[in-house]
């Protein structure tokens, strides 16, 4: 048996803890800044600095301008490999309870010409 056949156990908790907090901290800012404003009620404005600090399958922390915030798993998940798609599915809902979209403006310049 080949080394690439090998069975694999289950993943790494601690490493899958890792790597969801680093790439929710480096890729869905949005996503912490509207879990904070919907579950949280933190004011936009407070939300500017969201960082994920912990993670687990019952509440992730998140940090804000106005200190740490629990927000809770409703239920809770039975491991961090469901984060994904739950983390996806509470951004969506804080979108539509926040009735916000998440199309973001970067740029935008003025007509060439007045009528």
């Amino acid at each position: 048996m080949s080394a690439s056949s090998t069975p694999r156990g289950p993943p790494d908790a601690s490493a899958m803890k890792t790597r969801i907090i680093s790439h929710m901290n480096a890729d869905h800012q949005l996503s912490l800044r509207l879990y904070l404003q919907h579950y949280c009620h933190v004011p936009s404005p407070g939300t500017a600095s969201a960082q994920m600090l912990d993670i687990t399958t019952e509440h992730m922390i998140i940090s804000s301008g106005y200190g740490r915030h629990v927000v809770p798993f409703e239920p809770p998940m039975k491991s961090l490999m469901e984060a994904r798609e739950r983390l996806v599915t509470m951004h969506e809902f804080c979108l539509k309870q926040l009735d916000l979209s998440d199309i973001v403006v970067n740029r935008w310049r003025y007509p060439d010409f007045v009528c």
